[in-house]
């Protein structure tokens, strides 16, 4: 559990919720109010993103170390500075965890599922591909997979380096409940889904 949620990790919690909820950090909560695009804590590797309409949270992205970690190629980071996320250190969704690679979550160069990452000139963002994660016949939450990769040569062995969560069709928050792995999501499958 991220210790700015009451309940489950930042990802469970948030989707859905006003923007102007008490039990958002106070900063979190400011950001937020301000209708930011995005709305990140660098330390705990995680942002939000408000919508103005609804003013509630319609998307939230977690980020492996971005201290650590950089697109190939490219120097290392310097610790010193101050704009990389850590990485969330909290439940992924789907059981995935900041070590697996993109053959690890079948992503493939020019899949059905890509949804960026086409050019021949290597850039950011890296290659992203979008994942449906629920019980069979169930889209709980729609995912857009990142890795740490700009070519096709770099795609298979690539770590992932964000996953932006939006609720799917079938999320349903109720008060503070929340979906969690403990209420019967053990065959919870990733499901490629068609990039839009």
């Amino acid at each position: 559990m991220s210790p700015l949620t009451p309940h489950g990790e930042i990802w469970q919690w948030a989707l859905g919720r006003r923007i102007d909820d008490p039990n958002f950090d106070e900063s979190l909560r400011r950001g937020l109010q301000l209708l930011l695009d995005d709305v990140p804590d660098l330390h705990q590797g995680f942002s939000l993103v408000p919508d103005a309409v609804s003013e509630t949270v319609v998307k939230v992205v977690l980020y492996n170390d971005q201290t650590q970690h950089t697109w190939p190629g490219l120097r290392p980071p310097s610790p010193s500075d101050p704009g990389r996320f850590h990485a969330y250190q909290g439940k992924l969704p789907g059981d995935a965890n900041w070590n697996m690679t993109a053959r690890d979550v079948g992503a493939v160069f020019r899949g059905p599922n890509q949804v960026s990452g086409f050019v021949e000139i290597p850039m950011p963002p890296g290659m992203t591909f979008a994942y449906n994660i629920g019980p069979p016949g169930k889209i709980i939450y729609e995912l857009r997979v990142e890795f740490w990769a700009l070519t096709a040569r770099d795609l298979p062995n690539a770590l992932i380096r964000s996953i932006e969560i939006r609720a799917g069709r079938d999320y349903r928050p109720v008060g503070d409940a929340i979906m969690t792995r403990s209420s019967n999501q053990t065959d919870w499958t990733w499901k490629p889904s068609p990039a839009i």
